[in-house]
């Protein structure tokens, strides 16, 4: 009877590891979602506006009379680039304000499982998102 009852401790450990790491991984996917989304929603409004000003500019100059296309689209460029690389920075800034976030929780410790996690989710959804984009 002991055998079977150790059989059954086994079975139902198995089962509270799979529970633990699935609470993990949401955790850190929430994290990882968090910091990707608010990032994303600052540069929102400042791509918003950059789209503004080009729909603007074409629909109130008509087609005929634009001379200012070719000078436009190195500025939408350049708009983009700085966005792109706006990005990035408020993304590392939300990493690193979120890993402290996790480092704290852990007792001032670096949980090492959960920052790789959290660092594969972070790459993963900025994967996606650049899929959608391209």
């Amino acid at each position: 009877m002991a055998v079977q009852d150790h059989e059954q401790f086994r079975g139902v450990n198995s089962v509270l590891l799979i529970i633990e790491l699935a609470i993990i991984v949401l955790f850190a996917y929430f994290f990882a979602g968090r910091a990707v989304m608010k990032s994303l929603f600052i540069i929102g409004a400042e791509l918003t506006l950059i789209i503004y000003l080009v729909q603007t500019y074409c629909e109130t100059v008509p087609a005929a009379v634009r001379t200012a296309d070719e000078t436009m689209k190195p500025l939408l460029n350049f708009g983009l680039l700085y966005l792109g690389a706006r990005f990035v920075y408020i993304l590392y800034k939300e990493v690193i304000n979120s890993a402290d976030l996790l480092r704290k929780i852990n007792g001032n410790k670096k949980p090492w499982l959960i920052l790789v996690l959290f660092a594969m989710l972070v790459g993963a959804l900025v994967t996606q998102i650049g899929q959608v984009l391209f």
